[in-house]
């Protein structure tokens, strides 16, 4: 879909016109045609409560019309993002092609700067197709959304759409990875696609064998994929948009290819769907992409430990105590708890052979924050109150939605054993995904260096349409990470 930008003096003709109004009966639409016309029709097929479509006779600025109305004093741009998926369902059903919104009446309360790129990301993302092994591919019938600004914004909006252009791009990679079966999507093969992508911008790539996993003790990744006839890979991804300074921001995201539970078996109600559970190396792999496009003045190391957690007679099991790259012992009691195993060794490698200075992990890590949250809310823990604060304005513009978790002392607890230095899990059934965030705290409580963790167990990957994300991958968090370094990329200027 291509985007064009036009200003008040430009002629639009379209085929579908989308006029957007608030809940003070004012429009953003300043073409009295239009408007006059919309007023003596009916609503003809009501698809939403604040969404009504109009068929228009005798008017050559648009045979139809969308008619969407949004809060006037809402400062919450994810309504915007949701409204504008809902908006361009509309348009799909009414098979549109060409189609016009004008902002040269702004009538909201949130800042025009948040609103134009929330509006340009739902429409965009709502449009994403998957079908790759489909014999008969989906098509979009949006080709063209045109964009009328007021001359005065027009560089603005500009940089804006090309902003959220490349974000939906880059999340819209994070869900085609999401959504590729685990019998293509081989830790193998997450390497080379990771390769690819990083030719597409300033990233320098590196792909480690199991010989180089072995060389660097990391004991824990080794442990949980030697059940796997596919060897894991360590995947390095480095940006350096700022080389003067020293700071590094590293990325670790959990990248489980495929995840039985080993002998640990999951169930099967959700079996099938274990292909996501490297949604995380989705997340961090895509974000270092958008953060690279758009030129970020930071420096920035990714780094996936992938590999698959099977079930034969070379598994790991339940009793045994493995080592880790950090020299921690730890005792297995659930080899369904292998995200943490893989984070452990990734994060160790990040500090001592990438020499970053701050971490964010993210993983589908526990049942526990899907359980508590569902896909609404992204728990989090954090060893700095001003680290998550820059994760929450970063959600001010991606929409999605983190809380803070207390990073108690009596989960930590228990992981205590008498034959190693940690267990992997807790037989209890309380406070599962705090538990599963303190082990990987275990690994970066004894070195000076902020780290953040994000589970996103529960929003990774849906099982419905939802406005703006159809069924499967969502792409979660790959906005919210960019928005996250760009802010840190701010600070350290």
């Amino acid at each position: 879909m291509k985007i064009n930008i036009k200003t008040q003096s430009q002629l639009v003709n379209v085929e579908t016109r989308i006029v957007l109004n608030n809940s003070n009966g004012q429009t953003s639409e300043v073409n009295s045609t239009i408007i006059n016309i919309m007023g003596s029709l009916k609503n003809n097929n009501k698809v939403e409560t604040a969404i009504k479509t109009y068929n228009l006779i005798n008017s050559n600025q648009a045979s139809k019309v969308i008619s969407a109305t949004i809060n006037a004093n809402t400062t919450n741009a994810e309504e915007v993002r949701l409204l504008a998926g809902k908006i361009r369902k509309t348009t799909e059903t009414l098979e549109s092609q060409d189609v016009a919104v004008s902002f040269l009446n702004y009538c909201w309360q949130i800042p025009f700067k948040k609103f134009i790129p929330a509006f340009v990301e739902g429409f965009m993302l709502a449009g994403y197709i998957y079908d790759k092994y489909l014999s008969k591919k989906k098509t979009n019938s949006v080709k063209n959304l045109t964009i009328i600004v007021a001359n005065k914004d027009l560089d603005l909006v500009k940089a804006l759409v090309a902003e959220a252009v490349n974000l939906v791009k880059w999340t819209c990679v994070a869900r085609d990875l999401v959504n590729e079966p685990a019998n293509f999507q081989t830790p193998a093969m997450l390497a080379e696609q990771a390769q690819n992508l990083a030719k597409e911008c300033d990233v320098e790539c590196e792909i480690f064998n199991e010989n180089y996993l072995a060389e660097k003790a990391m004991k824990a990744v080794l442990a949980v994929s030697q059940a796997s006839p596919n060897p894991p890979r360590l995947i390095v991804l480095r940006y350096r948009g700022n080389p003067q300074s020293s700071k590094i921001l590293g990325l670790v995201g959990k990248g489980i290819t495929f995840d039985s539970g080993g002998m640990s078996l999951k169930g099967k109600q959700r079996l099938y769907q274990m292909k996501h559970d490297m949604a995380g190396s989705a997340s961090v792999i895509a974000a270092i992409g958008a953060i690279a496009k758009q030129k970020l003045s930071i420096n920035v190391t990714a780094v996936v430990a992938a590999c698959d957690n099977l079930l034969s007679g070379k598994c790991y099991k339940p009793g045994d105590v493995i080592g880790s790259m950090a020299g921690k012992s730890i005792l297995i009691i659930s080899t369904d708890a292998e995200g943490r195993l893989t984070l452990a060794d990734a994060i160790t490698y990040a500090i001592s052979c990438e020499k970053v200075t701050r971490i964010l992990d993210i993983a589908t890590l526990t049942g526990g924050a899907r359980k508590m949250f569902g896909g609404i809310i992204n728990p989090v823990l954090c060893t700095s109150e001003d680290y998550f604060s820059v994760l929450q304005e970063a959600s001010l513009y991606s929409g999605e939605r983190f809380h803070l978790m207390p990073m108690l002392q009596e989960a930590r607890d228990l992981l205590n054993c008498n034959i190693a230095d940690i267990k992997n899990s807790s037989s209890s059934e309380y406070m599962k995904m705090i538990v599963g965030g303190m082990f990987i705290y275990e690994f970066v409580k004894e070195l000076d260096i902020p780290w953040l963790h994000i589970d996103i167990a529960g929003s990774s990957f849906s099982d419905n349409d939802l406005p703006y994300s159809p069924a499967g991958g969502t792409g979660r968090a790959v906005r919210s990470i960019y928005h996250l370094t760009k802010i840190l990329a701010r600070e350290n200027q």
